[in-house]
């Protein structure tokens, strides 16, 4: 299947539907999955009646073609159906690229995956429904690698695009407990519902994070009430403190490794992007997606690598704050040990 990938992410890049179309008849011959390959030989069909339209509409043509207004700085041109149309193609064949990657189930692939939703989501297409729902398989990816954080970050902006993207409900929630934010969980999990009152899985997962939340009150009025009557603590009670505070350390850890990671992208896109800029408007450029390379226009890889430097810079703000709140958290888990292990050895003597 690697050479039929190829040739598709090769038309998809460029536009070419003529080429789009045959790589699918391609890979349909050759075994690969029918339902997928139909949808987007389905939306070919619409995208090459979008552009018959716009060639009878002569003097619309000309119209638009006439000089304008350039865009404002930051924004992009007006789009026309057929380009519209064209993106949506791209976005589409990355989405279903990065779920085929899903399914051999290894790290490797969720990272692969992780590449194809973000390449579909840089190409900027404006259909909400399939932006929101790449943001929503991305998070997915990113709670399989324990990126929990930024797992939630996308679910919320799949919500903000999509409110009746349901998965994108269920894994915000989803990561929430993992990252032991029970309020959070619930939350997300109300919100779902009032889109699906009858959503079982979410029924579910809302009952979980209610019951792990009732548990941690529950533990926390106990320690208090031990605490004011002078301390009474066992080992077990002991051992359960001390689990907790080793889920939260490593979670700090987790939380560091990411917010290293993305200064360490932050660092190599402000060198990628002064490289670029020493290099000859005449040099052909490519960017790497999944483990293929696809030419573009320089001015398609300047905006991304604008757009990358943006989202950082406002994404490490944020990651820097989080972190600080689980260190606090975790100080807070520690110093309630060290206070059970004192009054348990003041109660012993």
């Amino acid at each position: 299947m690697e050479p039929f990938k190829e040739r598709l992410s090769k038309a998809q890049a460029t536009g070419d539907t003529v080429e789009i179309r045959a790589a699918l008849l391609a890979a349909k011959e050759a075994g690969a999955e029918d339902e997928g390959i139909q949808k987007a030989l389905a939306e070919l069909d619409r995208v090459e009646q979008v552009k018959e339209a716009a060639l009878a509409q002569g003097a619309t043509a000309s119209a638009a073609a006439a000089p304008g207004p350039p865009p404002a700085e930051g924004e992009e041109a007006p789009m026309s159906e057929a380009e519209a149309a064209e993106r949506r193609t791209r976005a589409e064949g990355l989405k279903l690229r990065g779920n085929e990657c899903l399914k051999t189930k290894t790290k490797s692939a969720s990272r692969e995956a992780l590449e194809f939703y973000t390449a579909g989501l840089e190409v900027r297409c404006i259909d909400r429904v399939l932006t929101a729902q790449l943001y929503s398989n991305r998070a997915h990816v990113r709670i399989l690698l324990a990126h929990f954080v930024e797992a939630v970050d996308d679910c919320r902006k799949a919500i903000e695009i999509d409110k009746k993207n349901m998965k994108a409900y269920f894994r915000a929630a989803t990561a929430s407990l993992k990252l032991d934010l029970m309020r959070n969980a619930i939350e997300f999990c109300e919100a779902g519902l009032k889109q699906d009152p009858n959503d079982a899985d979410i029924m579910r997962l809302c009952s979980t994070a209610a019951e792990k939340l009732g548990v941690q009150q529950k533990k926390r009025a106990d320690a208090d009430a031990a605490t004011r009557a002078g301390g009474d603590f066992n080992a077990e009670e002991a051992m359960a403190v001390q689990e907790k505070v080793n889920e939260l350390a490593e979670q700090c850890d987790m939380m560091k490794g990411t917010l290293y990671q993305k200064q360490r992208e932050q660092h190599k896109a402000q060198l990628t992007e002064k490289t670029l800029a020493d290099q000859p408007q005449e040099t052909r450029m490519y960017i790497g997606v999944g483990r293929t390379f696809l030419k573009e226009p320089r001015e398609a890889i300047e905006q991304k690598l604008t757009a990358k430097l943006e989202k950082l810079t406002e994404e490490i703000p944020r990651l820097e704050k989080t972190y600080q709140e689980m260190e606090r958290r975790k100080d807070a888990a520690e110093k309630e040990f060290r206070e059970m292990v004192s009054s348990y050895k003041q109660t012993a003597a």
